[in-house]
């Protein structure tokens, strides 16, 4: 257990000791019926992912801004 004090107060990470084995509660059991379906699953979420991260836009320098901001000026001005 650690234990970090700041102006007075306790902060427990951990409780002081583990409970009985007679006393402990029951752990949840997880049982997978279709394998196949996780990994899918997993690979949906990953590549849904994978084409965000792809669809932000790379960052500009500030001469290509400048030129950017130059060309629609003169679109706004010939219009």
């Amino acid at each position: 257990m650690q234990n970090f004090s700041k102006g007075g107060g306790t902060l427990n990470f951990a409780p002081a000791s583990c409970p009985d084995w007679e006393k402990a509660k029951a752990v949840a059991v997880v049982n997978i019926e279709h394998p196949l379906f996780v990994t899918t699953g997993f690979v949906l979420v990953t590549l849904g992912f994978f084409l965000q991260y792809l669809s932000f836009p790379s960052p500009k320098t500030i001469a290509q801004l400048r030129a950017d901001l130059r060309d629609a000026k003169l679109k706004a001005q010939k219009k």
